[in-house]
């Protein structure tokens, strides 16, 4: 691979890492919203989705409140998923140490976002809210494991002259 293709995927890595760091804060600071801030937010998301939640036979406006709730939790780690994956790419050299650091995101992110919450008026840590940001991490990382998977074994694109090795004129 030419020195400038290993630059060019270098600093993919290093601005994908960026956005996983802005990612995570993201989650972070929205726990330490009180909890009628983040009520707030919430019943937003049920105003815009009420039409769809009333198709479906659900009228309840606390249940609608709690699904759109739990939602956003998984959501949210399904993307920190998402970024994990493209900002941790395998290294020749030590080959298992993105799947040890995703590991650690994995369990440390949401461990630390509902201990954040046990301090915010209003608010409070659920071990099941732990579990629902683990299963959206999990389900994420399946679904950019696979999508990788796909593109490997699909090899280098027709169109895409530089994963050719072709020279590109800018």
């Amino acid at each position: 691979m030419a020195y400038t293709q290993l630059r060019e995927q270098r600093t993919m890595r290093n601005a994908w890492r960026f956005v996983l760091c802005i990612w995570i804060l993201f989650i972070w600071i929205h726990s330490m919203f009180p909890g009628p801030v983040s009520s707030g937010e919430s019943m937003m998301f049920v105003t815009v989705l009420k039409p769809i939640f009333h198709l479906f036979g659900v009228f309840d406006a606390e249940l609608m409140h709690h699904i759109v709730r739990k939602c956003a939790h998984f959501t949210e780690y399904l993307i920190l998923a998402v970024l994990s994956v493209l900002a941790l790419e395998p290294r020749l050299r030590v080959p298992w140490w993105p799947a040890v650091q995703t590991c650690l995101i994995w369990v440390i992110v949401p461990v630390v976002d509902e201990s954040i919450q046990l301090h915010v008026p209003g608010r409070g840590g659920s071990p099941v809210d732990v579990l629902i940001d683990m299963s959206g991490f999990a389900l994420g990382l399946v679904i950019s494991l696979t999508v990788r998977h796909i593109r490997e074994a699909r090899g280098p694109q027709k169109g895409n002259r530089r994963a050719r090795g072709q020279h590109v004129t800018r």
